[in-house]
């Protein structure tokens, strides 16, 4: 039998209709009609003339539309591309000409002109298990975007890690503020609570509104970045806040500074975990058990049921605990590939492994740490940036001989993105020229904030440029 994702919410809504699936503050939607628009959509979408594989991008808010969009090209066997909102139109023609998309529904009228007058007749579903269902579109060493292959099977075996290591039930009511366009919105605690029968309300990334989200909803479950838990943190009178139902506050991509957590977990009364993942592998892979937080400070946890973990020296020989290498991890989760790259696919996925480009460790009790990243990307306030795509644009102004992008401390952010920058001979530019160069030629939280000049660049016998060396010089 092959599994569809869709399955689940077919199952529900026969089960318990009337339960609450989705509030967004536009609608409330029960089962039953979060079924009905998913079966509307998947008709509209065969009606034009979509067959099992073609490939359906939307740019949408987070809302109701999208959770029925994805169940809809499920059981179509259709394959979700997620756009970003916050591309510009350089970027958005990209994304649409490499993933090959019959269809671009941009914006809530073009979903509701799709389903207007469509059939709501239950669908039979297409495909299922290893069959593609979505591709996510993840920042690349190379400057462009690449989409990764996700499948049903990966979807619906990372959603279980997370109703069993988050245990998650119909009861729960869980809060979702990351964008849908990236898997930690898609894919993290909103779908895990659908697929247990719970409700999912839909908020925004904002610290005030998260708290009057979690207080007068009786949110059980939320997860945010740690930099929005840091903002969370710094409000002043959390701990008056009426939060008696909330049981779990998770996170992910870098830990909680201890200072802030420690004052949340005060506050709350609630579990705080931590979590680690990547687009490759569906999401999260390790969960951090509230009871270790704090004794593992710094840590992202174990790994989570249906995911193995490895750290590997250059050699491939296993390293020792607490000796850094490279994570490489494998199970259902992982993806089936780099869409239409199959040497990026080649190097990613070896002898059934998944190298994540990641540095890491484990300790002697198995414990992961994450203790660089390869691949020299930027997390800015909790959102990754690829430093190839800001110096593909930087490149482009005249006066730019050459430039390295790298992450430098931030306050706020945790890191913020930066441009160190070697003009042309004869060049005169300002750092602020090359900021305002990058507006309109990509997305806003990718702009560097800082730009510096300088009349060489460090690099290592082999011509690469010692980012490393630049962090260390620009960090203060």
């Amino acid at each position: 039998m092959t599994v569809n994702l869709a399955g689940f919410l077919e199952r529900h809504a026969k089960a318990c209709g009337a339960r609450p699936a989705v509030c967004d503050g536009e609608a409330e939607l029960d089962y039953a009609m979060l079924d009905l628009r998913a079966n509307r959509l998947a008709h509209a979408l065969v009606a034009r003339g979509a067959v099992p594989g073609d490939r359906i991008a939307v740019r949408l808010p987070n809302g109701h539309r999208y959770l029925a969009c994805l169940f809809a090209c499920a059981r179509a066997g259709l394959v979700l591309a997620p756009v970003d909102r916050n591309l510009v139109a350089d970027e958005v023609e990209h994304v649409l000409r490499d993933s090959g998309a019959t269809l671009f529904l941009d914006g809530a009228e073009a979903v509701d002109e799709l389903a207007e007058g469509a059939a709501g007749a239950p669908f039979e579903a297409r495909g299922g298990g290893d069959d593609p269902m979505l591709l996510m579109y993840t920042s690349g060493t190379t400057g462009r975007p690449k989409g990764v292959v996700l499948s049903h099977r990966s979807v619906l075996f990372t959603s279980l890690n997370q109703i069993l290591g988050w245990r998650l039930t119909s009861h729960d009511r869980a809060l979702v503020v990351a964008p849908f366009h990236h898997v930690g919105g898609l894919v993290v605690l909103g779908l895990p609570c659908l697929h247990a029968g719970g409700t999912v309300r839909i908020g925004l990334p904002e610290p005030e509104g998260v708290l009057e989200e979690l207080e007068r909803d009786a949110i059980a479950a939320v997860f945010l970045s740690p930099f929005l838990w840091r903002q969370v943190a710094e409000l002043d009178g959390i701990e008056a806040r009426s939060l008696g139902a909330l049981r779990l506050c998770a996170s992910g991509g870098d830990p909680i500074p201890t200072e802030p957590l420690q004052r949340l977990i005060a506050a709350f009364g609630a579990e705080f975990t931590d979590a680690y993942g990547l687009t490759e592998a569906a999401s999260v892979s390790t969960l951090l058990d509230g009871a270790d937080v704090l004794r593992k400070a710094g840590s992202a946890g174990l790994p989570c049921v249906h995911n193995r973990l490895r750290v590997l020296r250059p050699d491939g020989t296993e390293a020792a605990p607490g000796e850094t290498g490279d994570l490489v991890q494998a199970g259902p989760t992982v993806m089936l590939e780099y869409w239409q790259r199959p040497e990026d696919t080649a190097a990613a996925l070896r002898d059934g492994w998944l190298h994540t480009g990641d540095l890491a460790f484990l300790d002697e009790e198995g414990y992961l740490y994450i203790a660089g990243r390869s691949k020299d990307l930027v997390v800015s306030a909790g959102v990754k940036v690829y430093p190839a795509e800001v110096e593909r644009v930087l490149r482009e102004h005249p006066g730019v001989a050459d430039v390295a992008v790298i992450g430098i401390p931030d306050d706020r952010a945790g890191e913020t993105v930066a441009a160190v920058v070697l003009p042309r001979d004869g060049a005169t530019v300002a750092p602020a020229e090359l900021l305002a160069f990058c507006e309109g030629r990509i997305a806003e939280y990718k702009r560097p904030t800082r730009a510096f000049l300088s009349d060489s660049l460090p690099r290592n016998a082999n011509g690469k440029v010692q980012k490393a060396v630049l962090r260390e010089r620009y960090r203060g």
